[in-house]
């Protein structure tokens, strides 16, 4: 059978391979800030801990979003924790 899937930017895709690839691409940023891997997607993205396995954590699709633009812009917020 083959089924649409979501991507994460709202399109649909009957294809798998690219499905898979849309979210853990979307993901890699966070797993390097965080040192993390992703374990779980669609409709939020779930992480592991590569320190302690029994550390995971959450994120919805716009925070995932958010984070990786002040990563990229380098906001204002990333300035202040740079000087705790």
């Amino acid at each position: 059978m083959n089924t649409h899937r979501r991507l994460p930017n709202g399109e649909l895709t009957r294809n798998a391979r690219e499905y898979s690839r849309a979210w853990k691409q979307l993901a890699k940023p966070i797993e390097l800030a965080t040192n993390s891997k992703l374990y779980g997607y669609d409709p939020s993205f779930s992480f592991v801990s590569n320190e302690d396995p029994n550390i995971t954590f959450d994120m919805g699709l716009y925070e995932v979003r958010k984070l990786i633009a002040a990563l990229k812009n380098g906001s204002a917020a990333l300035n202040f924790v740079n000087r705790m």
